[in-house]
């Protein structure tokens, strides 16, 4: 499987690199290929690609880590972006923190020309990148994420990569992780939560994508698919 990697910054460089030492064909962009971690990359096996394009056509899965949700639309749908070199067929999984709305729209972008798209942020920070110790949270078609779950575990802990629902339900369960992990009113008690108006599988991923912080597993959240309730809400946008 040929592998494509965009972003090759804090967490991606690590993440690269795990992917190579697991054995993948690793094709990457970079803006600046000059930087020192793009040059350890390259040294350790990786091919460079002079656009996120190139890297689509030489790619059977693209994998994006970049900060927002305009650079990941950037490269995913702009001028010389994935779309463009991308054949059906193509895996797209973005791996940035963004806008649950972006994930959607990019989705259904992708659809549109028979590639898939996985939204699969990520949380352990930067140590847990160099470890291969991510927790892995994915939205998006159940059969997709099966298909591409090694790649992800060359990335992350196996026990720790989840399936969490459909298209964008990867970046709602990271912001609420991110909740989470903030200032917190002292309770182990699980808290149910409505995301927007579809369910989702949440089995412990809260807790253990928060297992850096020392979060305890009895802080996992449950979604009932109810009414919202106390004392947290997530508006699905």
């Amino acid at each position: 499987m040929q592998i494509g990697f965009i972003g090759i910054g804090v967490m991606g460089r690590p993440m690269t690199l795990n992917l190579l030492k697991a054995g993948y064909n690793v094709t990457i962009f970079a803006r600046h290929p000059e930087k020192p971690e793009v040059q350890e990359v390259l040294q350790a096996g990786a091919k460079l690609a002079p656009s996120a394009r190139a890297v689509a056509i030489a790619s059977d899965v693209v994998i994006t880590m970049v900060p927002n949700s305009e650079q990941v639309e950037e490269v995913v749908a702009g001028p010389q972006g994935i779309f463009e070199g991308a054949r059906k067929g193509l895996i797209i999984i973005d791996m940035s923190t963004i806008a649950p709305a972006v994930s959607r729209k990019l989705a259904e972008l992708a659809a549109s020309r028979g590639i898939h798209f996985l939204d699969a942020p990520v949380s352990g920070g930067s140590q847990g990148a160099v470890n291969g110790a991510l927790t892995i949270m994915v939205g998006g078609e159940r059969e997709i994420f099966e298909q591409v779950q090694p790649v992800l575990e060359a990335m992350g802990k196996k026990e720790n990569i989840f399936y969490v629902g459909p298209h964008g339900a990867g970046e709602v369960v990271k912001i609420v992780n991110n909740i989470l992990c903030g200032p917190w009113p002292g309770s182990s008690e699980s808290v149910p939560v409505q995301v927007g108006n579809f369910p989702i599988n949440f089995p412990y991923a809260l807790s253990t994508a928060a297992s850096s912080l020392a979060l305890r597993p009895t802080y996992c959240i449950k979604i009932w698919g109810l009414p919202w309730t106390w004392p947290l809400r997530i508006v699905y946008l």
